[in-house]
């Protein structure tokens, strides 16, 4: 996610878009991304994760 799914990412999981949703907390998803960007932590599997929830709820108009 560092690479060239950085800004697909960043766009996917906008902070307004995840408020909005009302599942996760924004803060925290933009914190695991900024560190993974910085090379703080390695947090490839819970950001992919979260990348690939949201993309299912979008598609699927799931509301929790």
């Amino acid at each position: 996610l560092a690479g060239p799914l950085r800004d697909f990412a960043r766009a996917t999981l906008d902070p307004r878009a995840l408020r909005e949703a009302g599942i996760f907390r924004p803060v925290e998803v933009n914190r695991l991304l900024d560190e993974h960007d910085a090379g703080v932590a390695d947090h490839r599997k819970p950001l992919w994760t979260l990348l690939v929830f949201e993309l299912w709820r979008r598609a699927h108009g799931a509301r929790l």
